[in-house]
């Protein structure tokens, strides 16, 4: 249902960005229409095709994105191919899906205008290199690939900052400026381009109507060219954006001690399951002074036996060491580990428990887990894997094979069969994506928020 809805909002906008682009385009070039002219044909398109960009952008820049092309959705294919599968929100799925919403957009588009202007409309919006660059111009096609590439990879390197910046929809007003100044200097050169759909509408047009097939010789640099200008905005956007904060994730953390007199506690930052048992490393710590052998024999008649704790679900173990300094100390928790293992994972398991509590579940701290309950009934779990916040939750796994959020099944593992779907919160994209997921558990299980 959700990859519909972006099929008809991508249908619906290009629909109507491309229809009234064209519309001023070809009615710029009909003999005797009020906007015939070429300052109309160059801006007025321009400002035609930049308005409806930043209003459609505006508008569904939280849906879908606003894509409207395949260059930009090609382009956010491609950046989304740099990151983890988890932090993926595009696919190859959502790309086919887009594209053909734009297609459909595109023919309605086309259709709207030939209805619209009646027979008088030939040109169609097809795009060919002008008379600017095509006279006493020296290699008039190297200059077209030129624009085609530079003005579509502009174009993709924007939408995909504004896209990944949802919410800030104050970006639609630069989509809309980077659009206008692209298209005047695409429609000068090229007579406009930057789309392979509206190049290939309108080459497809004018051989329908006029019966002129000239247009599919310079075809390949409307189709060729703006796909290679969207490869290159994924690319730069990743190295400027991306490059650094992917090599920050993989910093390794070693795990932390903690030295209290002669005994040090050593804690890794690992994921330990449930029936593993807890046991504190005890060893001697290096002394400057040399020892006398009667302190080291008395050391060995009456060693200090170490205790060995068994783990609980639901509470944070202590232990005690017997000794001339004896004092009981706590086991790392939970939320320590989550700590040393990365600071910035707190912030947000701290945020997902807010939404678990705001549905009235209570949660139960344990040493390697957090368990989100009602009624003895587990719903929701986190837990602490490598560098990753885990979050197990009781949903059925079948439910996101059709879905972007990359959930796994862990099921066959005993103690998950309750909370069978199992996924990771990394980034604050998967953050955003945990939230839905609880709000989802919570609607299966019949809970509602409660009000402030």
């Amino acid at each position: 249902m959700k990859l519909f809805k972006k099929f008809l909002a991508e249908a619906l906008g290009s629909f109507f960005f491309l229809g009234i682009g064209v519309f001023i385009l070809v009615l710029s070039t009909v003999p005797g229409s009020p906007l015939n002219g070429s300052l109309v044909h160059v801006f007025g398109s321009a400002i035609a095709f930049g308005l409806v960009a930043l209003v459609a952008t505006f508008l569904l820049v939280g849906v879908t994105g606003a894509h409207l092309n395949p260059v930009v959705s090609l382009a956010v294919l491609i950046k989304n191919f740099f990151v983890g599968k988890d932090e993926r929100d595009f696919g190859v799925k959502e790309f086919f899906v887009y594209l053909a919403g734009q297609i459909l957009g595109t023919g309605l588009a086309f259709l709207a205008v030939r209805a619209l202007i009646g027979p008088d409309c030939q040109l169609f919006g097809a795009s060919h290199i002008t008379d600017f660059i095509a006279d006493g111009r020296s290699f008039p096609t190297l200059i077209a690939c030129i624009v085609q590439v530079l003005a579509s990879a502009v174009i993709a390197f924007v939408y995909i900052r504004v896209i990944d910046t949802k919410g800030k929809r104050a970006g639609a007003i630069v989509v809309g400026i980077v659009m206008f100044v692209a298209y005047s200097i695409a429609i000068l050169f090229t007579d406009g381009g930057l789309n392979p759909l509206l190049s290939v509408g309108g080459a497809l047009g004018r051989f329908i109507m006029a019966n002129d097939a000239s247009f599919f010789s310079q075809l390949w640099i409307y189709v060729v060219c703006p796909l290679v200008g969207s490869l290159i905005a994924a690319v730069f956007y990743y190295i400027i954006f991306m490059w650094g904060n992917k090599k920050e994730e993989k910093a390794v953390v070693a795990p932390v001690e903690t030295t209290t007199n002669n005994v040090t506690n050593v804690t890794n930052n690992y994921y330990v399951g449930e029936t593993t048992t807890v046991r504190e490393v005890v060893k001697e710590v290096p002394v400057e002074e040399p020892v006398e052998e009667t302190v080291v024999e008395e050391v060995v008649e009456e060693p200090v036996e170490e205790p060995v704790v068994e783990e609980s679900n639901d509470n944070v173990e202590e232990i005690s060491v017997e000794g001339d300094d004896a004092e009981r100390r706590r086991i790392v928790p939970f939320v320590e580990k989550l700590r040393a293992a990365d600071p910035e994972l707190v912030s947000k398991y701290e945020e997902l428990v807010k939404h678990c509590e705001a549905y009235g579940l209570h949660g139960r701290m344990s040493v390697n887990h957090d368990t989100y309950r009602l009624h003895k009934v587990r719903y929701v779990v986190f837990s602490l894997v490598g560098l990753s916040l885990k979050m197990h939750f009781a949903l059925d796994p079948n439910d996101y094979k059709e879905s972007t959020i990359n959930v796994k099944d862990d099921s066959s593992k005993v103690k998950y069969q309750d909370v069978p779907c199992v996924f990771k919160v990394k980034s604050t994209l998967s953050l955003k994506r945990a939230h839905i997921l609880i709000d989802d558990a919570m609607a299966k299980a019949g809970f509602e928020k409660k009000e402030d």
